[in-house]
């Protein structure tokens, strides 16, 4: 639980995320992933974080991470 992370850029060697890394993260707005082999985002990483938060990441890749955030 971090409260003043506003935003956010996964860096282009990342993974994986964690389980519950960003939990209740409220002050979240943007997450920036620049990351082309994202294979895994863990349970509840970004669970209670900001509902109004953006994802930005590489356009062939933005639905299916869009998807591994929301799981």
């Amino acid at each position: 639980n971090i409260k003043t992370l506003k935003s956010l850029t996964i860096g282009k060697n990342v993974t994986t995320i964690g389980n519950k890394a960003f939990f209740k993260c409220k002050g979240l707005k943007k997450v920036v992933i620049k990351a082309k082999k994202l294979k895994k985002v863990g349970a509840g990483a970004f669970k209670k974080a900001n509902k109004k938060m953006t994802v930005k990441a590489p356009k062939k890749l933005q639905k299916k991470y869009k998807k591994l955030i929301k799981k």
